[in-house]
């Protein structure tokens, strides 16, 4: 099972809300999000998933 999690990143300077989908054995970040995010910054929409994902690994998601 999965659930969806709502959380703020910094990235690049900036913060931004986004959704992120957790399971007991991943984290996805939402695609759309990570795409307006992408735009937002004027930066490719690869590196900008990869720097959240760098960012998430290091955020608590038990009980949220």
């Amino acid at each position: 099972s999965r659930r969806v999690v709502k959380k703020v990143v910094t990235i690049f300077g900036n913060e931004f809300k986004l959704r992120v989908k957790v399971s007991d054995v991943s984290i996805k970040p939402e695609f759309e999000d990570v795409k307006r995010i992408a735009e937002e910054l004027g930066k490719p929409l690869p590196l900008v998933y990869l720097e959240i994902l760098r960012r998430l690994k290091h955020e608590d998601f038990n009980g949220k």
